[in-house]
């Protein structure tokens, strides 16, 4: 694995520094910590309900086309074809909001088992939930050319998402995306 996978700039800038991941605070007013690796910080309901209005949808589907396009025009190569998938291989971790995961719940069926320590939609090299794969999985790109403008897109796109969650009034957590498939097995 190209070393910038193991340190792409937006688990840093959020966290602070690499090394913060196992004492990362609480954000908002829920501390994912005091979580077991099988349930959320936020009851499944309450992001199910959210999954249920439109305006949630129509804001998450705007926020990923703005940010697809954004990307695209960046013109970053995928050179590991779903490595990056394979979190504790490659020593890293995903991290999704609210919004995302109940954008992700409404846009189609629960994940598949889990099996391992990989994302269940990553299958022959190829994302299975494309359309409604988590922002971080959109910006992530191994590629050393995308190091320059990876970090800053990706802080100001997560500023607008916390942005967003304050003016749909959804409840702001940051929670590892093995962790929300696993609780909804």
């Amino acid at each position: 694995m190209a070393e910038t996978c193991r340190s792409w700039p937006h688990f840093v800038a959020v966290l602070g520094r690499l090394g913060d991941l196992d004492t990362a605070l609480p954000i908002g007013s829920v501390d994912f910590r005091t979580h077991s690796e099988t349930s959320l910080p936020v009851p499944s309901s309450v992001l199910l309900e959210l999954a249920r209005r439109p305006e949630v949808v129509t804001a998450m589907r705007e926020f990923y086309a703005e940010a697809d396009r954004e990307i695209a025009d960046q013109g970053a190569t995928c050179w590991n074809k779903g490595e990056c998938c394979r979190f504790g291989q490659f020593g890293h971790r995903l991290y999704v909001t609210s919004l995302e995961i109940a954008y992700y719940l409404a846009t189609g069926n629960f994940p598949p088992p889990v099996t391992s320590d990989t994302c269940p939609h990553a299958i022959d090299g190829k994302c299975h939930a494309r359309e409604r794969r988590p922002f971080g999985c959109r910006v992530f790109y191994c590629d050393p050319s995308a190091q320059h403008w990876q970090g800053p897109l990706s802080e100001r796109r997560l500023a607008q998402l916390k942005a967003m969650h304050e003016s749909l009034r959804v409840p702001y957590v940051y929670v590892d995306w093995m962790t929300v498939v696993k609780a909804m097995q």
